[in-house]
């Protein structure tokens, strides 16, 4: 008899029962099943030669071409291969190839055209001079007022050609915001120098500025000598604000 494993039961005194796992004998001696120590699978055997070549299989079927992505000078025009894209590079409009002819997708790489920024600028109407040390205003001084949203960000720029009486000792000019905003002036937001010798400062600063609040604001020029004492004197000077 045969068995699919080490067979177990009780069985007739005499039998024979194989191993089909592994060819195992096993004998029943006494009504249970007894390893031979024998087996019907013999070593194994030493390799086969190595068969021949096989022929080669046949060649695969071409893949179908993939999409392109094309360029005209203007609106395209002519046979397309369906899947196509054409961007035409006079617009930045995107036409789709269907059924072998170009069709407008609506579509466009170029966004739309940015806010046109508006300049407010402020001028000195005079020469003007100040032996003041903190920063304050001056007749005759620039001022420029702008509206804005709240969080809409202005560029301030300030230009000045300023001098001082003493030696090594500058000039600068800064703005103070009043109205719907309010900033005093400061060397954070100045132009100048420290230190004016036989020439003349002639320089400008610009400053990106964030409206906390909506409404009017006026920038307002303010001047103060920078290092000692003596006179500054600002022979020009603007205020340039750009709105985006």
């Amino acid at each position: 008899m045969t068995s699919a494993g080490v067979p177990s039961g009780v069985c007739s005194t005499g039998n024979v029962d194989i191993d089909l796992a592994n060819g195992e004998v096993y004998n029943c001696p006494s009504t249970s099943w007894v390893d031979s120590g024998s087996s019907i699978k013999g070593p194994t055997g030493a390799a086969g030669a190595t068969g021949a070549t096989g022929t080669n299989g046949t060649n695969g079927t071409n893949g179908t071409n993939g999409s392109s992505v094309v360029t005209s000078a203007g609106v395209p025009s002519g046979a397309c291969t369906t899947g196509n894209t054409d961007i035409d590079l006079a617009n930045g409009e995107v036409y789709s190839c269907t059924a072998s002819a170009w069709v407008d997708s609506g579509s466009s790489i170029k966004g739309p055209a940015g806010a046109t920024p508006t300049f407010s600028v402020g001028n000195d109407t005079a020469s003007l001079s100040t032996s003041s040390t903190t920063f304050g205003t001056v007749l005759h001084g620039a001022t420029v007022a702008v509206t804005g949203t709240a969080g809409e960000q202005v560029m301030v720029t300030l230009t000045t050609d300023c001098t001082n009486n003493s030696s090594n000792v500058g000039c600068y000019m800064a703005y103070e915001e009043t109205g719907a905003n309010t900033v005093a002036a400061s060397n954070a937001t100045a132009v100048g120098s420290q230190r004016v010798d036989a020439a003349p400062f002639i320089g400008s600063a610009s400053y990106v500025v964030t409206l906390t609040n909506a409404g009017t604001t006026t920038f307002t020029a303010e001047y103060a000598v920078q290092g000692g004492s003596g006179t500054a004197t600002f022979t020009t000077g603007s205020i340039l604000v750009q709105v985006p």
